[in-house]
């Protein structure tokens, strides 16, 4: 597990409804190529890099998506999970179709199981996307071009006194002291 992301899993209650979901809104290559699980791990990756704020948007919005399929009278009171493809599809595009708030959770929804669907190695592959190298090759340039910067931000980030030269802690408390009484007595005359 990469320690700097959250710990987050899509619950297990959700993942039937997030498997549909993927269905309804990624290109026939993903079960062409078989990626739903693939894709459903990267969507996952994705999230866990967000706030927990997200996470639970997310997490709401498709436990929304999928009970909302219950009040459809087409649904015979199944859940979006469980509903054949072509009234999943209609379900989902309902939402995406509608003004206000269950847009804007379609949208989201949609972005990141599409995302997680395009992050896959296949469909990088097929699309000839291949960041690592570009990234490994503008890393090394900058890292040519600012090294003289960067290890001197480095040594004045350790240095006993890290605050430039042209400031001190003296000047900016006097500074902090002079705003506070003027803010106190109600602004400046």
């Amino acid at each position: 597990m990469n320690e700097t992301l959250t710990d987050f899993r899509i619950p297990r209650l959700l993942r039937p409804a997030l498997a549909q979901l993927l269905q309804v809104t990624c290109p026939p290559d993903l079960r062409e190529l078989e990626l739903g699980s693939r894709s459903a791990e990267q969507a996952e990756l994705f999230l866990r890099s967000l706030t927990l704020g997200i996470q639970v948007g997310f997490c709401g919005a498709l436990s929304a998506l999928e009970l909302s399929a219950l009040l459809r009278p087409s649904s015979h009171g199944r859940l979006f999970s469980q509903l054949p493809l072509e009234l999943a599809e209609k379900h989902f595009d309902t939402w995406w179709r509608w003004h206000g708030l269950p847009h804007a959770m379609a949208k989201a929804l949609k972005a990141t199981v599409v995302m997680g669907f395009y992050e896959t190695r296949e469909m990088r592959e097929r699309l000839g996307y291949q960041p690592d190298s570009w990234i490994a090759k503008v890393a090394k340039r900058r890292m040519q071009s600012y090294a003289g910067e960067i290890e001197r931000h480095q040594r004045e980030l350790f240095a006993p006194d890290p605050l430039p030269p042209e400031s001190s802690s003296g000047e900016l408390a006097e500074a902090a002291d002079e705003l506070a009484k003027v803010h106190a007595i109600g602004g400046a005359r």
